[in-house]
């Protein structure tokens, strides 16, 4: 006769595995790649260039929800600008560096 088991335990003696890679899934390591992948776009935009959204999404950087990364990077405080590319009618975006350091007259 087969022991029935709840969910609960089926997930306790097998863990999600990512289909791809077929390792134990992680909610932590999502967390590190978001960490990461926001790092990475940051990054690209601190040499105060303006930078395509195909820029932001790419692999390397942003991923696919590189814009994502823009939206959370403002939320955090980041003055982060973007207009429209008349000529190749692309969304260029750039950080935009405040100096938050006043003077005090003595």
């Amino acid at each position: 006769m087969t022991k029935k088991i709840s969910y609960a335990e089926m997930l306790k003696s097998k863990p999600l595995t990512n289909f791809f890679e077929s390792q134990p899934y992680n909610p932590s390591d999502r967390i590190i790649d978001l960490e990461t992948r926001r790092k990475a776009v940051l990054d690209l935009l601190s040499d105060g260039q303006k930078h395509k959204t195909s820029e932001i999404s790419s692999q390397e950087t942003g991923g696919t929800d590189g814009t994502r990364r823009l939206r959370e990077l403002r939320a955090e405080g980041h003055n982060i600008c973007k207009e429209k590319d008349a000529e190749t009618d692309q969304w260029l975006y750039w950080l935009e560096k405040i100096d938050n350091f006043k003077s005090e007259e003595v």
